[in-house]
């Protein structure tokens, strides 16, 4: 992204006699980064501006800020004799980036619709061809389809004993009082011998045609997916220009002083952008003669939001201010009387391993053939329905209490997790503007660990060793990758788990194939 770069690093000074104001005008880019605060979805970037003011009123213009930006975060502090009358943000296209904005846009849409009317029309073909082969497929199967006999109307039915001479004398009946129609059936019998040649025109017809079917509904079916690609392309042409373009427009920040005299200023100006995010990453270093372990470390920061952080003050935050802070509305649970149903009984087996359920309901059947009878129903073998189902409901809450009281154990263990945390890097570091990651150290930590083995003989013939660690530091371990060294030999990678300070941790290595 190009920008415009100012020649007095301390901004432009301005000044016009028909107005009351001094303006001062700055490039965000040539700005010094006081700090950066980069957070897990996003970051915080805070720059200094040295402005040179009258007494009075006083503008400060800040231009070529980037199309990360989020307006609503802009936060101006001044160092100084002066006071902050206005802050206002303004974004805004240049009158020739707008006319060829809008001349492309009209063209990618005047493309898009008429590939979705081909597309759509393609579509009807589609469902023609299928349409063709289907009658042509009942045809043939209404040819070949041997003809049954009819039933005669004056001849006696066959007897419930079903008798063969019956039956024959019945069709043979049939055949009389139908006359015409038996030669009509006999007419088209595919499988009568004197008409195989009539047969064999009709396969060759149904070759021809099949195949052209079928070569017609391949073509289509090619056709289709090519405009559905090209459908997407120009779908995706249009998302690029909004974006492209969004990228052309002048954003300026105007901070409106009042000075009460003639001096430099110091403003500290704060803004949070997108596209920036950090990731924590260590390098475990065992050294088995000390029984001593290192761990560094590091977080992959990386950022693509149009600037350069140049020789800035790096602190890594485990928050997400992208998340809201509102807690979420609970719904409305409605409630309702009991109805005052019949009294039904069923009744079950006593004692036994499978209680056997009559007069229930499928569903209540099947769960008590799942669960094998509950030891309600083995007490009596009758009991009203609705005890039954008061019974079970028990058990159910009874069952979901110790699933919430084992839910809650596990969020009370994690809750330092959820906790924000910062970590201040400890020198200046230059963080470019290319999406790449780019490795900080936060710290150094020396840990004593102590080492076992493990295994699990039945899913893998290996011996894993593994060291039972507590950190003794004051640095929350976040969950991340690790690369493992021991006595400065890599042997491979693991995942590290998140630690709170003075939480025991585990760390597994790579297996051991022999053990001693």
């Amino acid at each position: 992204m190009s920008l415009l770069v100012d020649e007095n690093s301390f901004g432009e000074t301005s000044t016009d006699p028909d107005e009351p104001q001094t303006r001062n005008t700055f490039n965000a880019a040539s700005c010094t980064v006081k700090y950066v605060t980069v957070y897990l979805d996003r970051a915080e970037v805070c720059r200094i501006l040295r402005p040179k003011v009258h007494a009075g009123e006083n503008e400060i213009l800040v231009r070529g800020l980037t199309p990360a930006i989020d307006k609503d975060s802009i936060r101006v502090e001044v160092k100084g004799p002066a006071t902050i009358a206005d802050v206002s943000f303004v974004a805004k296209y240049n009158r020739d980036d707008e006319e060829k904005k809008a001349a492309l846009r009209a063209q990618t849409q005047a493309s898009l619709a008429a590939e979705q009317r081909a597309l759509e029309s393609l579509a009807n073909r589609q469902v023609r061809l299928l349409k063709q082969r289907d009658v042509l497929n009942s045809y043939a199967d209404t040819l070949i389809k041997k003809p049954e006999p009819a039933s005669g109307s004056g001849a006696a039915g066959p007897s419930a004993s079903g008798a063969a001479a019956d039956a024959t004398e019945s069709q043979d009946n049939a055949s009389k009082s139908t006359g015409g129609n038996n030669n009509l059936h006999a007419a088209i019998d595919a499988f009568d011998p004197k008409h195989m040649d009539t047969l064999n025109s009709f396969f060759d017809l149904y070759e021809k045609q099949a195949g052209k079917l079928d070569d017609d509904l391949q073509e289509t079916k090619v056709k289709i997916q090519a405009k559905e690609e090209a459908i997407k392309v120009l779908e995706r042409q249009l998302r690029d220009i909004e974006a492209r373009y969004a990228e052309l427009q002048s954003r300026e920040v105007s901070v409106v002083l009042e000075s009460q005299e003639a001096t430099q200023l110091e403003l500290h100006f704060s803004y949070v952008v997108s596209r920036a995010r950090w990731s924590p990453k260590y390098d475990i270093r065992v050294f088995s003669n000390e029984s001593a372990m290192k761990i560094i470390y590091y977080g992959m920061v990386q950022q693509n939001t149009g600037e350069d952080w140049e020789n800035a003050q790096i602190s890594l935050s485990t928050s997400m201010p992208g998340v809201g802070g509102t807690v979420p509305p609970l719904t409305v649970q409605k409630a309702h009387f009991k109805s005052n149903k019949p009294v039904s009984f069923v009744s079950s087996v006593v004692g036994g391993g499978g209680g056997g359920v009559s007069g229930s309901s499928p569903v209540r059947r099947a769960q008590s053939m799942r669960t094998g009878g509950s030891s309600t129903l083995r007490k009596s073998k009758h009991m009203p329905v609705d005890e039954i189902l008061a019974a079970e409901a028990a058990d159910d809450a009874s069952m979901a209490s110790e699933q919430a009281g084992r839910a809650g154990d596990t969020l009370r263990s994690g809750g330092s997790n959820i906790q924000s945390t910062q970590f201040e890097v400890p020198r200046l570091f230059t963080i470019p503007c290319d999406g790449e990651e780019h490795k900080v150290t936060i710290a150094i930590i020396d840990l004593c660990p102590t080492f076992e083995y493990e295994s699990v003989p039945q899913r893998a013939p290996y011996a894993y060793l593994k060291a039972a660690v507590t950190n003794t530091s004051n640095y929350a371990l976040l969950a991340g990758p690790t690369n493992i060294y021991v006595d400065n030999n890599f042997i491979g990678k693991s995942e590290l788990k998140a630690a709170a300070p003075s939480e025991e941790f585990h760390c597994t290595w790579a297996p051991i194939t022999a053990s001693k």
